[in-house]
C-alpha cells in the first residue's frame, strides 16, 4: 500500500519516481533521441529500476531488503552500461539508485530483514 507521509523517505520516492517516470524520457527526447526510442518507465530497464525504487520507497511497512537490492543494483548496472557506451544522459540512474538506497537506511524501520 502506498502512502506518502512527508517523511524524508516518502519525498525521496515521490522525486524518485517523477525523475524515472517524467525527467529521464525528456533528457532522451532532449538529447537527440526520437520519441519512438525514447525510454520509458516500465518499458526501459533502467527507467523502470528507478521507478520501482521510488514507489517501493514510498510503500506503508517495511520493505524486504531484496525487494530494494534488485533496482538499486539494476540502476548500477545501468551506470556502468552507461559509461561503458558513453551515454551521459544516463550518469542520473546510479544517482537515483544511491539517493534511493540512502532515503531507505533513513527510515530504518522500513527495511525487513
Amino acid at each position: 500500500m502506498l502512502q506518502f507521509d512527508r517523511g524524508v523517505a516518502s519525498w525521496a520516492g515521490i522525486r524518485i519516481a517523477i525523475i524515472a517516470a517524467f525527467i529521464l524520457p525528456v533528457i532522451d527526447w532532449l538529447s537527440g533521441v526520437g520519441w519512438t526510442d525514447v525510454r520509458l518507465a516500465l518499458l526501459a530497464p533502467g527507467a523502470t529500476a528507478g521507478f520501482t525504487l521510488g514507489i517501493l520507497i514510498m510503500s506503508k511497512g517495511p520493505i524486504p531488503i531484496q525487494l530494494v537490492a534488485l533496482p538499486v543494483i539494476w540502476t548500477f548496472i545501468a551506470g556502468v552500461h552507461a559509461w561503458m557506451l558513453d551515454i551521459p544522459h544516463d550518469y542520473l540512474l546510479p544517482v537515483i539508485g544511491i539517493i534511493g538506497l540512502a532515503a531507505c537506511l533513513k527510515s530504518r524501520n522500513r527495511i525487513a530483514t
